[in-house]
């Protein structure tokens, strides 16, 4: 399956593992990033890999498939999305043609829909999936937790953040 590069320009990002506000990367990208909104991507699953997780996007995954994290917007995004990259294992650098079970990266960036939660509204956003076959993954499926909202998936699982797309 391919990336979907239709929609024209991406300009955020979508994390919800190490990456995040706090967490040990996301302290790296603190100085460059302008916001961070509580965000999810529907159609998804999160996987407890150890010490982060990884995500698969999947349009055959239920509608209530959802994974929670957040969206940010950074100053020089071309700068931080290249760090990114290294971090996340992902050699293209040029994500519009990237096979999404590529077996040569970790991870794989691609385009995404996402929704904010506060307000309710959609966004496309990069976000680095699992590069491995979405078939043989052996890891624990993080499972979405009930809130008030509805429910999510989140890393790390313990955390108590729930909420849902509507």
């Amino acid at each position: 399956m391919e990336t979907d590069t239709s929609q024209g320009p991406v300009n955020n990002v979508f994390v919800y593992g190490t990456l995040k506000v706090g967490y040990a990367f996301g302290r790296v990208f603190a100085n460059q990033r302008v916001s961070a909104s509580v965000a999810a991507i529907r159609h998804a699953r999160l996987y407890d890999l150890g010490s982060y997780p990884a995500m698969i996007i999947n349009p055959a995954f239920a509608f209530n498939d959802v994974v929670e994290g957040e969206i940010h917007s950074y100053r020089d995004l071309d700068a931080v999305v290249e760090r990114m990259d290294d971090i996340e294992g992902f050699d293209s650098k040029d994500f519009d043609t990237v096979i999404m079970a590529n077996s040569n990266n970790l991870f794989n960036r691609v385009k995404a829909d996402a929704s904010y939660l506060q307000p309710r509204k959609g966004v496309r956003c990069m976000a680095y999936t699992w590069g491995g076959d979405p078939e043989s993954m052996t890891s624990p499926r993080i499972p979405c937790v009930s809130g008030s909202d509805g429910a999510s998936a989140v890393w790390p699982a313990d955390s108590g953040i729930t909420a849902l797309l509507v």
